[in-house]
């Protein structure tokens, strides 16, 4: 699946909101996002807990998920990141350090540097998601297909406030180990 097949797939499950207000959805989900993925290296690196790579296919889908929603409010060209040259740049970021750890602490710095509105920062960011998860094990379209499925299972066609807030978490934790399982296989 490419990002930009995946962005109208996204957005079936987008709350209504005033105008004006998604461009602040999608920031404060990002930021808090990020915190929880960066969070899961923190555990690993402070405190030796092993690596939760089920969180960090989980997490990095809803990253995806609001970056999405940024190309989606911006109007900005979406990457086409099946092109060579998407995937070269992301070897060339593969390059510069594939710690994860590294990679997480510089999205971080990406979006803690204020929006994500320009073309720049948003492709920046789905390169460095793309990277986190090569170095993790997975792949960008595994990230988008196991947020897609959560997302079904959660509000099916379109966004339900009532099961955004009354989840199954059981039934989406199950669905997450076996996506996670598989991408590792």
């Amino acid at each position: 699946m490419n990002f930009k097949d995946y962005i109208p797939l996204a957005m079936r499950t987008l709350s209504p909101l005033a105008d004006g207000q998604q461009h602040v959805h999608a920031q404060l989900g990002l930021i808090t996002e990020v915190g929880e993925l960066a969070d899961t290296f923190k555990r690993n690196m402070a405190y030796g807990q092993a690596l939760d790579y089920k969180n960090i296919l989980e997490e990095c889908g809803d990253i995806l998920w609001y970056l999405a929603l940024v190309y989606h409010d911006s109007g900005n060209d979406v990457p086409d990141t099946g092109s060579e040259e998407f995937k070269q740049s992301m070897q060339e970021m593969l390059g510069i350090s594939a710690d994860p750890a590294v990679v997480v602490t510089a999205l971080a710095h990406t979006i803690g540097n204020g929006p994500i509105d320009g073309e720049a920062s948003a492709l920046a960011s789905l390169w460095t998601i793309s990277v986190l998860l090569k170095s993790s094990g997975f792949t960008l379209e595994q990230a988008m297909e196991v947020n897609l499925l959560k997302l079904a299972k959660r509000h099916g066609d379109k966004f339900s406030e009532f099961n955004a807030i009354n989840r199954d978490l059981v039934l989406e934790q199950a669905l997450l180990e076996a996506a996670a399982v598989r991408s590792q296989q």
